[in-house]
């Protein structure tokens, strides 16, 4: 399947605050849809291809995590998990580093600045 004809990116994150100001930045280029939980990324997923997902990889008192999206996705749709980004404010779990290094996906660590941002998004948004 090919991305959509419009760019459209999807926040992942349990903060909301987080999650609004990596909307903001994005917004700036193009339309973004948010997410507080892996559940809803994959209830919006379901409806609409994204040409990113810039999905954080810890959720605070839920089970899934960004891992959990993650291969979910990459299960029915491989080509809408290569268009992942992680955002990481910390690798508290050990298992993250080895799950992040076999995923191919950039890596976001937070705090990350704009520039950073469209160092990630650029390739993506430009197929």
């Amino acid at each position: 399947m090919t991305p959509p004809d419009e760019p459209c990116v999807l926040v992942v994150d349990d903060d909301p605050l987080m999650g609004r100001a990596v909307a903001r930045l994005v917004r700036a280029r193009c339309p973004t849809d948010v997410a507080t939980s892996p559940v809803e990324a994959l209830a919006r997923m379901a409806e609409r291809r994204y040409r990113a997902v810039l999905c954080d990889m810890r959720f605070t008192g839920l089970e899934q995590d960004g891992a959990y999206l993650f291969e979910q996705v990459k299960a029915t749709d491989p080509a809408q998990a290569a268009r992942f980004v992680f955002m990481t404010g910390g690798m508290g779990d050990a298992r993250y580093p080895d799950f992040l290094a076999t995923t191919g996906c950039p890596v976001l660590d937070k705090p990350f600045t704009p520039e950073a941002l469209d160092a990630v998004l650029d390739p993506l948004l430009a197929e």
